[in-house]
């Protein structure tokens, strides 16, 4: 038998009732997973000590490492923002608007100046 679960949409406040749950055809053998991905981490990724010495051999090359990180981490959350956007738009059915062209292209703009894209 086929299992079912009813899903809420917070912002329509809709409910889709029974809807089907497939069951998945494969087992993850989770030990086996872990092991790789234990083999293929860097040592830096997973020691604090590696890491710190990692950091102080790029300062010592005069890398911006804090930057680089701070990018990064800003990049993740500005997709992240930038995504809610497309999946309001797509899924959930509001509209292209002046207002949600301009979230996309807000979000875009760090990214696509240097390169013209907007």
């Amino acid at each position: 038998m086929t299992q079912t679960i009813n899903l809420f949409d917070p912002d329509t406040g809709a409910t889709l009732e029974n809807v089907p749950v497939n069951e998945p055809s494969k087992k993850v053998n989770t030990d086996a997973y872990l092991e790789f991905v234990n083999a293929v981490t860097s040592e830096p990724s997973k020691n604090a000590d590696a890491f710190e010495y990692r950091i102080q051999e790029l300062r010592g090359e005069g890398f911006e490492t804090h930057r680089l990180l701070t990018a990064a981490v800003g990049m993740s959350a500005e997709a992240g923002e930038f995504t809610e956007v497309v999946k309001k738009i797509i899924f959930q059915g509001k509209p292209v608007n002046e207002e949600n062209m301009f979230h996309l292209k807000f979000y875009l703009r760090p990214f696509s100046t240097q390169f013209n894209i907007i």
